[in-house]
């Protein structure tokens, strides 16, 4: 998984440079990548709770829904990264704050979803299994977080324009 996670994050910094056929290849292989993140996370969840077919039965629609909820708000933090990535050589103090509010923004509506769906888990699983499942999630969303930390870049100190001192 952290294979694919970096070069994830490299066609995504790659895609915001690029144009036409070259950008929609990447956007491909970013799709077939997040296909295969969310198989295993589906494989690890599974591992993970170990369920019973009167539990599993209710729990895995629910679950594929949150997958879909999950990626909708990937597609967010991609457009995110690849606007990033498209500002980075021409940073401003204006596009800085857009992108942190951005991001911060992002980050809550991630921790909205797990809050949500930890009620929908809890009703189909107990409230220990629930609890358990969002461990396993949180520890995946933190690695696939660290990972594509690591290979974007910080702005770097003296790289954007910062307004003019006022008196």
């Amino acid at each position: 998984m952290k294979r694919l996670l970096g070069m994830f994050a490299i066609l995504v910094l790659f895609a915001a440079g690029s144009a036409g056929t070259a950008s929609a290849q990447i956007d491909n292989y970013i799709e077939l990548m997040r296909a295969d993140v969310k198989t295993q996370r589906q494989a690890i969840a599974e591992a993970a709770l170990d369920l019973k077919d009167d539990k599993a039965v209710p729990f895995w629609p629910v679950y594929r829904k949150y997958l879909l909820e999950l990626d909708t708000w990937g597609d967010k933090r991609v457009r995110l990264i690849k606007d990033y990535a498209a500002s980075y050589e021409t940073m401003t103090d204006a596009m800085a704050k857009g992108l942190g509010d951005r991001a911060l923004s992002n980050q809550e509506e991630r921790v909205k979803l797990l809050k949500k769906y930890f009620k929908e888990f809890s009703k189909i699983l107990g409230a220990a299994d629930a609890a358990r499942l969002i461990q396993v999630e949180s520890a995946l969303n933190n690695l696939i977080d660290l990972q594509i930390a690591a290979e974007l870049p910080l702005i770097e100190k003296g790289s954007y324009t910062a307004p003019a001192a006022t008196k």
